[in-house]
């Protein structure tokens, strides 16, 4: 009888220990990293809109001078996320066309504002966003008097 009891508490203490890992291992997963969407119900908005982003994306990149005398043009490609805070996070290069030109979207991306953020039924959600990012040489050549201009500015 003794040995029945015995074993009818270990019983129960496993099942107690089962239940306490199985409570830690809910609380690792809500301390994951959340979902990151690519589309949701209500989309990330840049303040003032998209003609505001092509603005502020125009006055906040700069061409790098080396880049500029080498003739390096072309489109870089990058995707960020948009955080539950509208925080822009993540920048990331998913279309390199020169490390140089690279670096300063990445630099750029780093410095956008808060946007407004997406929202999936109500609630606030990390999205993904991917932004084409041109740089062309006037006159699609390399030139020193434009080189000057961009060193002044």
């Amino acid at each position: 009888m003794k040995t029945f009891r015995y074993l009818a508490l270990a019983c129960v203490a496993m099942m107690v220990s089962a239940c306490g890992l199985q409570k830690s291992l809910s609380n690792v997963e809500t301390n994951a990293p959340q979902e990151v969407f690519e589309v949701v119900e209500k989309m990330p908005e840049f303040p003032g809109g998209k003609e505001a982003l092509k603005d502020w994306v125009k006055g906040h990149i700069y061409y790098n001078p080396e880049a500029l005398k080498r003739g390096i043009q072309g489109r870089v490609i990058a995707t960020f996320v948009i955080n539950e805070q509208g925080k822009v996070v993540e920048p990331t290069i998913i279309q390199s066309v020169h490390p140089l030109l690279d670096r300063e979207v990445v630099r750029m991306i780093k410095r956008m504002p808060k946007w407004k953020p997406g929202e999936e039924k109500g609630v606030p959600v990390r999205v993904k966003y991917t932004m084409p990012v041109p740089f062309v040489t006037p006159f699609g050549c390399s030139c020193e008097i434009v080189l000057l201009n961009v060193i002044s500015r």
